[in-house]
Parts: C-alpha cells; structure tokens; sequence
C-alpha cells in the first residue's frame, strides 16, 4: 500500500506547491484577474506536484516541460515586471529561482557524495 518515495520527490513537491503559491501571489500583485489560462497553469502546477510526491518518476521527464510552459504562454519577463511593478519582479524572480532548485532536486542523483566516491574520510596511507 504504501511506497518508499525517494525524499528528493517529496521535497521537490513541497517546492512545486510553494512556486504555485507565488504565481498566485503574483497574478494578485500585478492585479490581474485570475484568468482561464492563469488558472489552468495553476491548476496544472498542483497536480504535477501531487504525481512527483506520489513518486512517479516520469515526472522528472515531464517537469522541465511543465517549468517551462508558463514562461511561453505567459510570455513573462523578468525584466519588464521588475519595472511594472518591483515586488512582482522580485516574486517572479524567486519562481524561476526556486524552479531551477525543483529541477536541480528531480534530475541529481539519490547517491550521497560518499557513495560517488568524493570527499571520503578515510584517510589515505601512502
């Protein structure tokens, strides 16, 4: 019934929900009202984040597709939100902060360093 999921999907998700969280905030600050497309994408966030804390692991695969979506059909620019509105610059720059984290956290390796064979503390002898 229950699975072992790996903790790098658990806090990815965590992550996915808290950028959720901010694209919500954000489409408040710049006052814009809560479109369909807005609310699809939203929409489209939280499931994503319910399937990564299930455990699928296609969703590593899905994700990059997912992060990138509303960049394009939002057509957001960091640059040009900083000037409408600098809170909403700083927000949107935190979402592509924290994604660029979520997407780090789904695509490196369960292995510790340890196991990679880097900063052992066995000492050598020579």
């Amino acid at each position: 019934m229950f699975r072992n999921i790996p903790d790098k999907f658990i806090r990815a998700s965590n992550l996915i929900i808290f950028v959720t969280f901010l694209k919500l905030l954000n489409a408040l600050i710049l006052d814009h009202r809560i479109s369909l497309l807005t609310g699809g994408i939203l929409l489209v966030f939280i499931l994503s984040a319910f399937l990564v804390r299930k455990g699928f692991k296609w969703m590593i695969y899905l994700m990059p597709l997912i992060m990138v979506l509303p960049w394009v059909l939002l057509q957001t620019n960091i640059i040009h939100v900083f000037k409408v509105n600098p809170l909403a610059g700083i927000v949107t720059g935190a979402q592509f902060f924290l994604q660029c984290i979520i997407m780090e956290i789904l695509l490196s390796s369960s292995k510790s360093v340890e196991e990679r064979g880097g900063n052992s503390r066995k000492a050598v002898r020579i």
